[in-house]
């Protein structure tokens, strides 16, 4: 019998140091996701001998190691009770992100300014278990549209500890059983101000990871780490005739920073999710056009208003 697409999972848990593999457990380290796919950097050694003839020596390449990379979707959402860390908080922690939890009130994810934390990823894809280790999020963004749900898109990539084919699915992965809220009736404001006829957002941490290689360790790579981040936000936008609220050329022209804020996603404690970045300056002012409506794409740099807050989530 065939695979089937949706009888996949992904289990997350924290390393405690680099190399050392933390099984994750299916009933405490299951993440609820989507698209999840699975690919190799597979190492291929040419070649390219002077022979008798003019073919290639393909038969005779020779393989190295390989890293994985896995890139998938999550829901964003809170963990269903006020002040208890969401389900992603393992993910969070990796991409670099600290948690400040006030008891009965809100957890709070700073970045820290350091790379993040290493992980252990087992992966069964219906019975076909691969195993990572020393994983690290080479990719985040949140992605954010009109009557969709809000999503963290996320590429992490590791080293392979073991790939072991028939290996039957866990008879169990719990997830938080708290449903998400799709996105209207935000408070987007930039500049303290409503921003007219926003469609969609996407925030990217701008990570850029040191992937090196190795001689002397069993694969021929080091592990990856954060050597710095690049924070943007990209968002679209409708034009206003008159009364405009945002001259959006005008702020491209002056390089000003000024905070940009979500509002809060849902209403229900335990389930509701704002985004904060206190000083961003825009640094692209195109025009776009949106369907048969004239707009824009705004592209804005993320800065700190103090230390490492250029990007704050907040589940209440």
């Amino acid at each position: 019998m065939s695979a089937l697409v949706r009888r996949q999972y992904i289990l997350v848990s924290e390393q405690p140091s680099v190399g050392s593999y933390q099984q994750p457990d299916p009933i405490n380290d299951g993440i609820l996701c989507e698209e999840l796919s699975l690919s190799f950097e597979n190492s291929v050694v040419e070649r390219p001998a002077m022979r008798y003839n003019s073919r290639t020596m393909s038969e005779q390449k020779c393989t190295t190691g390989r890293r994985a990379t896995v890139s998938f979707k999550t829901e964003i959402k809170g963990s269903g009770t006020t002040a208890v860390i969401p389900e992603v908080d393992r993910l969070l922690r990796i991409a670099g992100f600290d948690a400040v939890n006030i008891p009965l009130v809100s957890t709070t994810y700073n970045p820290t300014g350091v790379s993040g934390l290493y992980a252990s990823i087992e992966l069964n894809l219906d019975g076909n278990r691969v195993r990572l280790i020393d994983c690290v999020v080479t990719a985040m963004t949140t992605e954010i549209n009109s009557h969709q749900l809000e999503y963290d898109n996320w590429t992490i990539t590791g080293r392979i500890s073991t790939i072991t084919p028939s290996v039957a699915l866990a008879a169990s992965v719990p997830y938080d059983s708290i449903k998400p809220v799709a996105s209207f009736n935000r408070n987007f404001q930039y500049d303290s101000k409503l921003i007219y006829g926003l469609n969609s957002l996407v925030i990217d941490q701008g990570q850029e990871v040191d992937l090196s290689e190795d001689l002397n360790s069993s694969d021929g790579y080091n592990p990856g780490i954060i050597v710095s981040n690049d924070p943007s936000v990209t968002f679209s936008c409708l034009q206003r005739i008159t009364n405009q609220i945002h001259d959006w050329d005008a702020y491209f022209n002056s390089n000003t920073k000024y905070a940009l804020t979500s509002g809060s996603l849902g209403s229900t404690a335990g389930n509701r999710v704002t985004h904060q970045m206190p000083a961003v300056n825009v640094i692209s002012a195109d025009r776009q056009d949106q369907g048969k409506l004239l707009g824009y794409s705004i592209t804005g740099q993320l800065s700190e208003s103090n230390l490492n807050d250029y990007y704050t989530r907040v589940y209440t």
